[in-house]
């Protein structure tokens, strides 16, 4: 996959190759030169994959910007690995409008800098992923609405050495208790696929989480993800939560062993580090210097979890937590006669009440020594019923493991993966041999068994070892064998190198994935030599070789030599793999400034529903949507699978509720909402439609249903938002209310920063929204450019079959416009 960028001369400005979903993207400058057209060319081979793009237009390049006296930026709250920049609005200097701030902050050691786009109502932003005890250089630049830029003077910041163990100071706390938001910032919430919480853990490193063994005992890494930062179990936020993938699951080798629950812990490698900051901090190992306070009733440790509040209660929405002093093993022992080891630490009162129970598994028992936090245990059992009278709850002992917690994380292969492998010795750390393949790879050296086909010799030194696939009986043509790799990183660019030798009349197939993407593909007999191949991939993904059987015994298939290093491949190949597939799609879109973008339909507006609000925050609404679709999918989905109730489309047709499922891309937002009221500004305007499952143009949600819906959880809808809901109507005078927004569309003034995300099935949908947005900016600098959009628009893309038309290049403006630089933020993802 990749992503391509060509400036108004044709030059390519800009190429970024393979899906990385970790990258924080890329900040370059492209001219528009003589021509009106900035080509993108864009590979997605992904059922899932997207490219987000944000633009600003200026008038000339950021090195121009103009210094402007008074205008000043400040940093504040600087952490361990983020920043708070905060800056004064440009409007009162320059008497202008502002549409964006650009914040680019580069560090001392010449590495790649950071940047972001803002809108320009904000005034400050937080950036996260930074290295600890590093300087860093910023400087803020506004853009105003004609395209001018401006810049204050550099500001220098330092960040913090990575600490743990502390809490946001001056922060109460009782037991028994709904805990403070982001009092307990190193708790973790694990949830599965569908997003239901079902255990804890603690954040010990902005890598590693830990928690009980039961909790992931049986699952795949891609089953369990982990949120941080989290108070809310089911509904509800509070902006500082982090949602990471898990990329590996290790259990302790004795778990259940001697006895049941024993040893009951396992660590969870996260996909990147945590952004450590507000609401997310890291807890201390254990620390021998301290003596635990056992049977003390004056020294209490504290729990935290999301479970059940009593034996068959209900669940909790807010984090609970509780003090409890720690219990001897030999009083434990004798609430729980031989079931007690060194691997358990036991909490409670002798009147019982207090305790862990079910939801809480995993997560942490932490004691403060000195002003620290140090993590002491990890939810494992208890009794039954849940803190019974002397019927302590049982955690892992984080004392007694800790060695075990120190040497698995330090032996988790980082930095070794820059190194090569050449097999001499062994499979090298983080290799292994994959489960889903009829057979394995084999370590070998010298000639293969079978004649005329495989190395007679390794490509090292001749004499050593390398790996191959063996084709031989019991072997039949399309057996697979697959040796994987696992990388761990920050989603940095490596080089991927290695050798390898197909050679025999009937040789099949050599396939490299990145994770599922193919870098690299070869089949047939390519001569009894070792080849080279360098290919470009990203440091968070598995790398899987995979040798495909031909047709007889003369197929061997060896690699050697393997070996990843930090930096992009200098003789990478620009060509896509050669393995075609039926999701890959190719598309060259234009960004031109004529294109309109499209407003919802007739049908579409009918079916809409208004909202009137109060306590709207506006500012805050980019933050807020994500969760208000989400609220009204849910709704929805509870909604329509109650037996009574039918969800009807707008041609009054019904459909089975059984098999819907409504997620939040469903719910459209119309354009130019949300909007103040103008008969009250106190209330706020939000119009929204939602399509049915599946559907497409009319395959709508009718709006007296949709109305029902919203009515149905309507206080979970206003939670996601923060306000009260007052009226919830039907769109008022739907044909003023569509040509009123296309008047202030003309007239008003239109951000320029564009948020594109594009599935494969909406690849259509990314040029037409870049290319509005370009539009709209472009038609303060020509005037004249507004009258040829609608047609040529519509006659290089076909929006009734959502494909990019062929010709689309074709239909682009021939009329001048003024000589500009396009600063294109990019992130393939």
């Amino acid at each position: 996959e990749y992503v391509k960028i060509f400036s108004g001369d044709g030059t390519l400005e800009y190429h970024k190759e393979g899906c990385c979903p970790n990258d924080p993207g890329s900040f370059v400058e492209i001219p528009f030169m003589q021509s009106e057209k900035i080509k993108v060319n864009i590979l997605l081979t992904g059922l899932q994959s997207r490219i987000t793009s944000h633009f600003v237009i200026l008038k000339h390049g950021l090195h121009s910007a103009t210094y402007t006296p008074g205008w000043l930026a400040s940093v504040e709250n600087i952490a361990s690995s983020s920043i708070l920049i905060q800056w004064n609005n440009l409007t009162s200097f320059i008497n202008r409008e502002l549409l964006h701030y650009i914040v680019l902050l580069s560090s001392s050691d010449g590495s790649a800098p950071y940047y972001a786009n803002v809108d320009g109502s904000r005034l400050d932003i937080e950036i996260y992923g930074l290295d600890h005890s590093q300087r860093y250089h910023m400087e803020v630049f506004g853009v105003d609405a004609l395209g001018y830029s401006y810049k204050t003077l550099e500001v220098n910041a330092t960040t913090k050495n990575v600490s743990c163990g502390y809490r946001p100071s001056g922060m109460r706390i009782v037991g028994g208790s709904v805990a403070p938001i982001n009092s307990w910032p190193w708790q973790a919430m694990l949830r599965n696929s569908y997003g239901w919480q079902f255990c804890g853990g603690s954040l010990i490193h902005p890598f590693w989480v830990v928690t009980a063994a039961h909790c992931v005992h049986g699952n795949s890494a891609s089953s369990v993800k982990v949120l941080l930062g989290a108070h809310y179990k089911s509904y509800g936020n509070v902006s500082t939560e982090q949602n990471l993938d898990v990329i590996k699951i290790i259990e302790h080798e004795s778990y259940n062993r001697p006895y049941r629950w024993s040893n009951d812990i396992a660590l969870l490698r996260l996909s990147k580090p945590a952004k450590l900051g507000k609401g997310v901090r890291l807890v201390c190992p254990p620390d021998t210097s301290f003596q635990l306070p056992f049977d003390s009733p004056n020294k209490k440790c504290w729990i935290t979890g999301w479970g059940r509040l009593s034996y068959n209660g209900t669940y909790p929405n807010e984090l609970m937590q509780a003090d409890l002093p720690l219990v001897s093993k030999k009083r434990c022992l004798t609430s729980y006669p031989g079931k007690i080891d060194d691997s358990m630490i036991c909490v409670g009162q002798d009147e019982g009440g207090i305790g862990g129970c079910f939801g809480d598994s995993g997560g942490p028992l932490v004691c403060e020594f000195s002003g620290k936090w140090y993590l002491e245990g990890a939810a494992s059992w208890g009794s039954k019923r849940c803190a019974d009278p002397l019927k302590y709850t049982v955690y892992a002992n984080i004392r007694h493991l800790k060695s075990w917690i120190t040497s698995k994380m330090s032996s988790f292969p980082v930095t070794a993966f820059y190194l090569s492998c050449n097999f001499d010795k062994s499979l090298c750390s983080g290799w292994e041999q994959s489960y889903s393949d009829a057979f394995d790879w084999t370590r070998h050296r010298g000639s293969t068994p079978s004649p005329s086909t495989g190395p007679s010799y390794d490509h090292t030194s001749g004499s050593g070892y390398y790996m191959y696939i063996e084709a031989s009986y019991p072997r039949v043509i399309g057996d697979k064998a697959k040796l994987e790799l696992s990388l761990c990183g920050n989603g940095d660019e490596a080089c991927l190198t290695f050798y390898y030798h197909m050679y025999g009349d009937t040789t099949g197939t050599l396939n490299v994935f990145s994770r599922s993407k193919v870098v690299f593909s070869a089949s047939g007999n390519k001569g009894n030599y070792w080849r080279k191949a360098e290919r470009t991939i990203y440091l968070d993904k598995v790398i899987t070789f995979e040798g495909i059987v031909g047709s007889s015994f003369k197929g061997d298939i060896a690699i050697d030599d393997v070996s990843i290093k930090r930096g992009r491949c200098l003789t990478s190949p620009d060509d896509s793999p050669t393995t075609k597939g039926n999701f890959m799609s190719t598309h060259v879109v234009t960004y031109n400034p004529t294109a309109i973008p499209r407003t919802p339909s007739a049908k579409e507006i009918q079916e809409a529903v208004m909202l009137k609000m109060t306590n709207f925050e506006m500012k805050k609404w980019k933050e807020m949507e994500a969760d208000f679709k989400r609220e009204v999918a849910n709704a929805a989905n509870k909604y329509c699978a109650n037996g009574g109730a039918s969800c009807q489309t707008s041609l009054r047709r019904r459909r089975s509720s059984d098999s819907m499922k409504f997620s939040d891309d469903m719910v459209q937002i119309v354009p130019g909402y949300p909007r103040l009221s103008p008969d009250d500004p106190s209330i706020t305007l939000l119009a929204f439609y939602l399509q049915l499952p599946g559907g497409v143009g009319d395959n709508l949600v009718s709006e007296d249903v949709l109305k029902n819906i919203v009515k149905s959880d309507i206080k979970s809808i206003e939670r996601s938002m923060g306000v009260s809901i007052t009226t919830v109507q039907s769109m008022p005078s739907t044909k003023n209310e569509v040509d009123q927004e296309d008047e202030t569309d003309d007239e008003g003034s239109i951000s320029t920063s564009v948020i594109v995300g594009a599935t494969l099935g909406s690849l259509s949908l990314l040029g037409i929204l870049i290319a509005v947005n370009l539009f709209i900016k472009s038609n303060r600098f020509c005037p004249k450019c507004r009258a040829l959009s609608t047609n040529k628009v519509n006659q290089g893309i076909d929006l009734d079959q959502g494909t990019v038309n062929k010709n689309a290049d074709k239909h682009g403006v021939t009329s001048s416009k003024p000589s500009g630089t396009t600063i294109a933020w990019v992130s393939v993802e």
